[in-house]
């Protein structure tokens, strides 16, 4: 632990992320009573239901060492170590009943606990500030599989009351508690019937373990599967913003699942980051031609686990406590393809298994008469060394937030990611020479839509360095974005509209940005016209054209922007629009219905609001002085 603490803290000084202060962004408010503790609990976090854990536990950290991300990160690998030391506890107990690893289960969990907690795999998580939502429910978890290990154990001491109560009651109570930090921590459940299955194999179970298999495991499996089938047409709707379908993310998950595998037990820090959106997705089975293999090979290393579950029991926990902590992001939930984040919990299972084997592999050299030890001992304490070593060095890129970006570039050519992050940077510095290189990097990409985002990030780069921007770029995103839209062509334009403003395109016009906006979704026919990116899209073009006082040409795509689903905001050129052409009373309709789906604590819909409110009250007593009534429609 202490050695962790070491190897982390020169990333601790490292900045805000990604999406870091756009989850955290309600923190200051709460800070300065601008907003309430429920808000903040319950509006303003991410995922289904806000993650009210996680937000709790952000807001505590800012309340009591500032809303700094030192501060933030200190508190993540806090959490780092507490899960540590449960990884210890939780290990030490279970290889208590492993007979190959009971002599010496302290020294055995003790390792696997140091390998955890020094593998550079887990700094995307630590130093991720807003990935606490992914330590806490790993935290909850752990904390639930001891629970479930101790009132198993005491129903093998026959004290079934008190135990069937800790088991049926205790561990949804710890599943809600998980689920409330991120959604994946109702796999409690899955990830108990593991334990279930590799340590209490002997004798007939009692009647709270089935109950609990039962209940707790077979029932939402089915229910789950019954669900899935009801609603196909659902789930394969949500796929509308990605570049990629159902069934090609449910391909690419098996090569996902290697390559964790890979980074798991051959760690290579160079390698490693946030910006992986260059992994491929798989199109079928051959292609790329690793799809097959992955399968197979995770389908031979489940059989082998299964075959040997009674001689090696950890070595079954450890698989399939991996594939199981994998279930839910490696479902067909939407998801992005691959993040490193994802393995901090079913990292534990594999690293467990492989101390198991090593075990069994002494074992097997004891009896060619060899001595294990002269080579175990100082075989761990090299990789425990060269784990801390890539911590280290991991934390030292995580300083900065252009360095992070820099080194995922030489590893990830391809990541628009890096390469937005990178020319971002570039563009801060004013550092023309690199923002042409990233440039051309992404114009010679293979993927045609990073090709299509390179003439956008070139023709906004334009703008603000040189106050002058091509049209042919313009036009050319506009004709060369392959469908559906993902919000990767949504990124850029928050920046160029504000690059943009006082003209600083030169000859390139407003109306002429908002018109390319405009085919730019019109293109994406296919897609449903509710779905994020092409909202988003239609909004900005709409504000181009308002800011042009375009109002005629800014109507259609600001009503096509206010769809249902959309939030607040995206009313607001649709309202000025219908000012502009004097349909005050629609402007009014407009107005309340974005009234009624603003949060009451949110500060900029509420300012938005009361400024809107003021511009229709000022259109209409304009159009009442000039003798001419407001139209309707």
């Amino acid at each position: 632990m202490v050695t962790t603490v070491a190897a982390y803290w020169l990333g601790l000084a490292g900045p805000f992320l990604l999406d870091d202060e756009s989850n955290l962004s309600a923190i200051p408010l709460w800070l300065s009573n601008q907003l309430e503790l429920q808000a903040l609990l319950f509006d303003r976090g991410a995922g289904t239901f806000g993650r009210p854990v996680s937000m709790a536990s952000f807001a505590f950290n800012a309340w009591l060492g500032g809303y700094t991300p030192t501060s933030l990160k200190i508190g993540n690998l806090i959490i780092h170590l507490l899960c540590g030391l449960l990884i210890f506890g939780l290990a030490e107990r279970l290889f208590r009943r492993d007979p190959g690893l009971m002599p010496r289960a302290r020294l055995y969990a003790a390792l696997v606990a140091s390998i955890w907690l020094l593998h550079p795999l887990h700094a995307s998580t630590v130093l991720y500030v807003v990935q606490r939502m992914a330590q806490l429910s790993m935290l909850v978890i752990l904390l639930g599989l001891w629970l479930y290990v101790s009132q198993r154990e005491r129903l093998e001491q026959g004290k079934p009351v008190g135990a069937a109560w800790g088991l049926l009651l205790g561990i949804p109570c710890m599943t809600f508690l998980a689920f409330l930090a991120k959604e994946n921590g109702i796999l409690l459940p899955l990830l108990c019937a593991v334990v279930e299955l590799a340590y209490f194999r002997t004798g007939r179970r009692p009647w709270p373990a089935r109950f609990f298999l039962i209940a707790y495991v077979i029932v939402p499996f089915v229910a789950g599967l019954a669900l899935f089938a009801v609603k196909y047409q659902t789930i394969v709707s949500w796929y509308s913003s990605r570049d990629f379908t159902m069934a090609e993310r449910m391909l690419s998950q098996g090569r996902a699942l290697c390559d964790y595998l890979w980074k798991l037990l051959v760690p290579n820090p160079p390698t490693m980051g946030v910006y992986t959106d260059d992994f491929i997705a798989s199109t079928g089975l051959l292609t790329p031609p690793g799809t097959a293999l992955a399968i197979l090979f995770l389908l031979a290393l489940s059989i082998a686990a299964w075959r040997w579950r009674a001689q090696l029991p950890s070595v079954f926990f450890g698989w399939f406590f991996f594939l199981a902590a994998h279930a839910l992001e490696a479902s067909p939930i939407p998801l992005e393809l691959y993040f490193e984040h994802r393995n901090y919990l079913p990292s534990v299972g594999i690293i467990v298994a492989g101390v198991a084997l090593a075990v069994a592999a002494g074992r097997w050299l004891s009896r060619m008469e060899l001595r294990p030890a002269l080579i175990g001992v100082p075989m761990f304490a090299g990789i425990l060394i060269v784990l801390a070593a890539g911590t280290h060095g991991r934390a030292r890129v995580w300083q900065s937030e252009l360095l992070i970006a820099e080194s995922s570039l030489i590893a990830h050519p391809h990541s628009l990611r890096a390469n937005a992050a990178v020319l971002s940077a570039a563009i801060a510095r004013n550092d023309r020479t690199r923002v042409d290189q990233v440039v051309d990097n992404l114009l010679a990409s293979p993927q045609p839509r990073h090709r299509s985002l390179g003439h956008l990030y070139r023709f906004y780069a334009s703008c603000l360095m040189r106050g002058e921007a091509s049209l042919d770029d313009l036009q050319a995103f506009s004709q060369e974005t392959p469908t559906p839209l993902t919000l990767a062509e949504t990124v850029p334009l928050r920046f160029l509209y504000a690059a943009s403003e006082r003209k600083r395109c030169g000859s390139v016009t407003d109306d002429q940005i908002g018109a390319a906006l405009s085919a730019v979704a019109d293109r994406a026919s296919g897609q449903p016209d509710n779905t994020r990116p092409k909202i988003v899209m239609r909004y900005f073009a709409a504000q181009f054209h308002v800011r042009a006082r375009s109002w005629d040409h800014a109507l259609r795509p600001a009503r096509l922007a206010w769809q249902d689903g959309a939030e607040a905001g995206i009313a607001m050129p649709l309202v000025l629009a219908q000012l502009g052409t004097r349909d005050v009373d629609g402007a009014e309709r407009t107005w309340r219905e974005a009234a009624e789906r603003a949060e009451p604590g949110n500060t900029a819909d509420q300012s938005g609001l009361v400024w809107l409110r003021e511009q229709i009250e000022s259109a209409r007593a304009a159009y009442e002085a000039e003798g001419s009534k407001p139209r309707s429609p």
